[in-house]
């Protein structure tokens, strides 16, 4: 599945348009005229979704695979990453120090809605500040 090497990546040069290097699974790197994003593209609940994983350099290869394989893993489960990530239950490199990052209690199937909520109402109290 893997078939992107971390000198492929390095070499990858931006062009007028934007293109996609494929990793396999739906990993890719898109290479714009600005940068270098990963990307991971999948369905859920039967839609398409797409994922950002990070910024090439700072996300290396290696780490970006165990990201990838750590959303499809909780897309297996029946889970979308998406929510995940906004819920904080992805990896720091996604936007969440470890230290911070709240826990999934597998016994509650209320935890990531309560989480979900908790990040919504945070989200609402620092809009409607005056």
């Amino acid at each position: 599945m893997q078939k992107l090497t971390a000198t492929t990546v390095k070499q990858a040069k931006p062009k007028a348009k934007p293109y996609k290097l494929s990793d396999g699974g739906g990993l890719y790197l898109y290479v714009m005229p600005k940068g270098k994003y990963w990307r991971y593209k999948y369905r859920y609940a039967g839609k398409e979704k797409l994922l950002a994983l990070g910024v090439y350099p700072d996300v290396s290869l290696g780490r970006v695979r165990k990201i990838h394989a750590e959303a499809r893993e909780n897309l297996a489960l029946g889970k979308d990453p998406s929510t995940l990530k906004k819920a904080g239950f992805l990896p720091r490199v996604l936007g969440v120090p470890s230290a911070n990052r709240p826990t999934l209690n597998p016994n509650s199937s209320n935890s990531l809605s309560s989480a979900s909520l908790a990040l919504r109402s945070a989200r609402f109290s620092l809009v409607s500040r005056p």
